[in-house]
């Protein structure tokens, strides 16, 4: 052994190897870990990228020290801000108010994130505050149908975020959209009006919209608007309540190759009128731009549906072309009625002579890669890589088949599952509630980065739940998510709640990991909420969780139209009076939900 040689402290490391551990850490703890440490490590940090990041998992008291200390500053560094008052109460709003307070410069500011926030504040945002940022490159919209804001824009059509955007942010260079537009007798002239007034976007290069109808589809790759466009990724919407609003013409010109003259990827979610996107790509298939092509749904196949025939789809790839298109051409495609199932079969068999057998998978699946014929799939009776999922859902205990537990148990590794969801267990039968405990104990314990657990269930299963004890500590020492959703419409909150306490209780750990509980009660109000009732099963909630930082209750909502004494606003508007929580908090309250953070 060489007693001469000296360890390496972590401050001589090259800077090339400190930057990427700096990486991994959140920028508030890097700078209470490392700021003026020493004056390397301080102009190391001086120099290095940072920003605020998700607030999901962060408590009131952190973020507040990223509003009060890291963004004022550091503001000259930071690179990436996410926005978000997804059951963060007021948390943009109070961004915003030290923004305009304290003008934070964000001069090398490049990409934002904004995610379900009340629409004065993006109006806000979009009119006032991104267009200051002449560096910004990227922007993602989140105001998807199940946010807590979604009602601010219920009127919103794809044009309403898509226009607005690209007008006021001409320097942009990827726009990520997730949204849940409407679509009403107006829509085609608000199209109209777009076609003839919407200017041209010179820097976009990326573009990702989820929910975005055919018109607007169009409108945007024609007369050469976005000439820099070269990943395009869109989500048609299924059209269920749409389609007379949404139906396009049946020969539609060809998309122009001088139109995107740039565009390489397209990839496609589409459930009608698949035929019709065939015939809108089928020039710049042709040419020689495109690298790949993706186009996959979810299809109800009846004998009308425009889904095309194996001939059609074979003539289609094999057009004659300047440079080879990777394409994958992926459906899952189930009959309507009945009446269909004979028909779709006919399809099926078309497909699997054209294609081959491996073309079609567990008699629903549609699998085509082009030209590398079809790459390696599972046959239809292999089974799939179950273990690499990073969700799994376990089915109500009177369904579990043995051939899938078999499966489960014999999985000895699950890298990827962060989250384990029991759907749908209304059973009461004690037998058959125990079948679940052990698959779930069995795949937790195999699963190093499990953290989150939803159940929809009887009171009668979360007691079972809570009696068994190995299960428990495994769950209370290993959650840091837990939603618990009652489905026997006896259950109070309180009840829930006792049953959550009685989980945890079971640990020896003096910290439980839980950071977000979130409970359902489909109890009728009349059967159970007044204020003190609330308090009280809140106060359990603080006694067992003191390191919580979301909490979120929703209610059944029959009553609400009929007695104001049920509504959430009304009734929780001085809760915290009976309530001792131990610190600060920002809350908010609808008709039938009420959410902490704490």
């Amino acid at each position: 052994m060489n007693t001469d040689s000296s360890s390496t402290l972590f401050e001589q490391f090259p800077v090339e190897l400190i930057r990427s551990i700096f990486e991994y850490l959140p920028p508030l703890d890097l700078l209470n870990a490392f700021e003026e440490l020493n004056s390397r490590l301080s102009s190391i940090i001086r120099e290095h990228p940072l920003c605020l990041p998700n607030n999901r998992r962060m408590s009131l008291n952190v973020y507040e020290d990223y509003m009060e200390y890291v963004l004022p500053e550091y503001s000259s560094q930071i690179v990436y801000l996410h926005l978000s008052e997804h059951r963060t109460p007021d948390a943009v709003e109070s961004f915003l108010y030290r923004m305009y307070d304290q003008k934070y410069l964000f001069s090398k500011l490049k990409a934002i994130t904004i995610r379900d926030i009340p629409l004065h504040l993006y109006h806000s945002l979009l009119a006032n505050i991104l267009p200051l940022f002449n560096k910004l490159e990227s922007l993602t919209i989140d105001m998807n149908i199940d946010h807590y804001h979604y009602s601010d824009y219920d009127k919103w059509t794809d044009i309403d975020f898509v226009v607005s955007i690209l007008d006021s942010l001409p320097h942009l260079r990827s726009l990520y959209l997730k949204i849940s537009p409407a679509y009403d007798k107006n829509y085609l002239n608000d199209v109209n009006m777009i076609s003839s007034s919407m200017s041209s976007h010179l820097h976009l290069h990326t573009l990702f919209i989820d929910q975005c109808s055919r018109q607007l589809f169009v409108e945007l790759l024609s007369k050469n608007r976005l000439p820099k466009l070269r990943n395009l990724r869109i989500k048609f919407p299924q059209m269920m309540h749409n389609k007379h609003v949404l139906t396009m013409q049946s020969h539609q010109i060809p998309l122009n190759t001088s139109c995107v003259p740039q565009l390489r990827c397209i990839k496609l979610e589409v459930h009608t009128n698949i035929q019709w996107i065939l015939d809108y790509l089928e020039e710049i298939y042709r040419s020689e731009q495109l690298e790949e092509l993706i186009i996959h749904g979810y299809v109800r196949f009846s004998e009308g549906t425009d889904f095309p025939r194996a001939d059609i789809v074979r003539k289609w790839l094999a057009m004659s072309k300047l440079k080879q298109c990777n394409v994958r051409f992926h459906f899952s495609v189930i009959y309507r009625e009945k009446i269909d199932q004979q028909n779709l079969n006919d399809l099926f068999a078309n497909y699997m002579k054209i294609f081959g057998r491996a073309s079609i998978y567990q008699n629903e699946y549609i699998l085509i890669h082009y030209p590398n014929n079809i790459k390696s799939l599972p046959n239809e009776d292999e089974e799939d890589d179950i273990g690499a999922v990073d969700e799994l859902e376990i089915d109500e205990s009177d369904y579990l088949e043995d051939e899938w537990i078999e499966t489960v148990q014999n999985v000895s590794h699950w890298p990827n599952l962060r989250k384990i969801s029991i759907l749908g267990d209304c059973t009461k039968d004690k037998d058959a509630i125990n079948r679940n405990f052990p698959i779930l104990l069995h795949v937790a314990r195999r699963a190093i980065r499990f953290c989150e657990l939803e159940i929809e269930a009887t009171l009668a299963f979360g007691l079972a739940l809570s009696s068994n004890i190995e299960l428990c500590k495994y769950l209370a020492d290993h959650l840091e998510v837990l939603r618990f959703n009652g489905e026997d419409r006896t259950s109070s909150f309180l009840q829930l709640v006792q049953v959550v306490d009685t989980i945890y209780s079971h640990s020896s750990s003096s910290s439980l990991p839980l950071k977000k509980l979130t409970i359902f009660v489909d109890a009728k109000p009349a059967s159970w909420l007044t204020i003190e009732h609330f308090q009280k099963g809140l106060q359990l909630v603080f006694n067992r969780f003191p390191s919580l930082i979301h909490f979120t209750l929703y209610c059944c909502q029959i009553e609400q139209f009929t007695d104001t004494i049920y509504n959430l606003n009304e009734l929780l508007s001085d809760w915290s009076s009976g309530v001792n929580c131990g610190g600060s908090w920002s809350w908010r309250s609808q008709s039938n939900s009420f959410d902490l953070w704490l």
